[in-house]
């Protein structure tokens, strides 16, 4: 995880979970492979465009800020 903040998560019908952080970007945890992936504010094709993950809804739709 790349933050101890958890705001909010979210389990999708292929039973990852996703997590909202505080200064963390968002972290998706694959039960089928059993890690994480980490997607934080930056620039390129994986980047947010800030680090607090208010809310995670059904369709992976953010309200990101900072």
């Amino acid at each position: 995880m790349s933050d101890n903040a958890v705001l909010n998560f979210y389990r999708d019908r292929e039973d990852n979970i996703w997590f909202g952080t505080f200064f963390g970007g968002f972290n998706q945890y694959s039960n089928q492979f059993d890690n994480f992936k980490k997607y934080l504010y930056g620039f390129g094709k994986s980047a947010l465009s800030g680090n607090i993950v208010h809310d995670i809804k059904k369709k992976i739709t953010m309200e990101i800020s900072g």
